[in-house]
């Protein structure tokens, strides 16, 4: 019986009750407080290192990007070929097949790549009257050839193949200033067009004519 009228004196008392229910939150409250603190500043703490990171990877990026020397490298697929048109009368023939050769070779491009064949097509009319410096070099400069029989070593001086093949000087000197025993270098000299006189079949190609060598 005792604790029956304890419980009831409890239940009679609301001004007790609510001194209970105010003195709870409050402990809870202050209690809570300094562990939310202690979360918002390793909250803070993570999203500042987040943006630290985020800050470094843009920077690296950037200088990655200004400092990056990315070269590309042209196939001949992705070459961009032109046309050239030379004029061979009353020009050097050393000078202008070294400018020759540069072209073929792709030489004066940006994206020269020297294990590409990425070079342009030459022609070059008026074989002919190609001039040459030195009194005796026309009689000096020889081209040699061999039959394939005992005794079929051939000479010919540049004077006489001038006069009787203009356009195998050029082709000649213009192939010993290519690489040498590659299918590239082979390749190159295909892309010149020597001809005698001043006509030529390349109308199509619409070639721009180069009238001042050697090229700058």
């Amino acid at each position: 019986m005792p604790p029956k009228n304890s419980a009831t004196n409890a239940e009679d008392n609301p001004e007790e009750q609510k001194a209970k229910e105010e003195s709870k939150p409050t402990q809870t409250t202050k209690a809570a407080k300094p562990p939310a603190k202690a979360a918002s500043k390793t909250s803070e703490a993570k999203t500042a290192a987040k943006t630290e990171k985020k800050t470094d990877k843009k920077s690296t990026k950037t200088l990655g990007q200004l400092l990056s020397n990315k070269t590309k490298y042209i196939n001949a697929e992705t070459a961009d070929r032109k046309w050239f048109l030379i004029d061979a009368k009353d020009k050097n023939l050393g000078r202008m097949c070294v400018e020759i050769a540069k072209i073929l070779r792709g030489k004066r491009k940006a994206s020269f790549t020297p294990n590409a064949d990425a070079g342009d097509f030459v022609v070059v009319i008026n074989a002919k009257d190609v001039d040459y410096t030195g009194k005796n070099k026309g009689k000096q400069t020889l081209y040699y050839r061999y039959t394939g029989y005992p005794g079929g070593l051939r000479t010919e001086s540049l004077e006489n193949l001038l006069k009787r093949s203009p356009e195998k000087v050029i082709m000649k000197t213009v192939k010993g200033m290519l690489p040498k025993n590659t299918t590239i270098g082979d390749k190159q000299l295909t892309k010149l067009k020597v001809y005698a006189g001043s006509s030529h079949p390349h109308s199509a190609q619409n070639p721009t004519l180069i009238d001042s060598l050697p090229l700058v």
